[in-house]
């Protein structure tokens, strides 16, 4: 079998096995529908020599097309996102990216830390959701009329609430509403790993 490298490299990209930007990425790639892409699902505890040809530092996730390396979540979203434009998940004018970026930074320091809490989770979790709710008011989708990576990162952290058996607290039934017919997407549904349909 050849081996894969950064010259011969079509649009390859290497994943956790069980992570939560693993789902965020491969609910991008289904929304896009991107079929020229190659997804390999790497233990992030075991070497995969393939991955180091690529990067000594066997980071995760990390994308390879001919040339190119790169290698962060919020890096390979933006590049599959510009290189493959429908439909298109960030902003054009720098007002929107900015307010995508704190939008981003916001979920993952409430809501993504509240489910890695081991103690104490519930209450942050909720006041995580109601604070979330609220930011999405009538809107359709988190960040407007239209799916945006706002979207796309949110409801993999939404889908784990349930997961692990959260309560969504009253005052949240908006964003638990949304979270359901996000999930029915049929994207969505095939982004989802064998262990998340559980």
């Amino acid at each position: 079998m050849a081996r894969v490298s950064s010259t011969n490299a079509g649009l390859t990209l290497f994943l956790s096995n069980d992570s939560i930007d693993s789902h965020r990425l491969r609910w991008l790639i289904a929304e896009k529908a991107i079929e020229s892409l190659r997804v390999v699902e790497v233990d992030p505890a075991t070497r995969n020599e393939d991955l180091l040809v690529l990067n000594s530092r066997h980071e995760l996730p990390t994308l390879a097309e001919r040339g190119l390396v790169v290698s962060g979540t919020s890096i390979v979203s933006e590049y599959l996102d510009a290189r493959h434009p429908y439909p298109n998940l960030v902003p054009a004018e720098p007002a929107g990216q900015a307010r995508m970026r704190m939008m981003l930074k916001v979920m993952d320091q409430d809501l993504g830390a509240a489910l890695q809490r081991s103690t104490g989770g519930a209450k942050a979790v909720n006041t995580a959701l109601l604070t979330l709710d609220e930011l999405l008011g009538r809107r359709k989708f988190m960040a407007g009329g239209s799916i945006s990576m706002v979207d796309i990162y949110l409801l993999p952290l939404l889908w784990r609430v349930t997961a692990q058996g959260y309560k969504w607290p009253k005052g949240s039934e908006t964003l638990h509403a949304y979270a359901r017919r996000l999930s029915e997407r049929p994207a969505f549904q095939q982004s989802l790993a064998r262990r998340e349909l559980t």
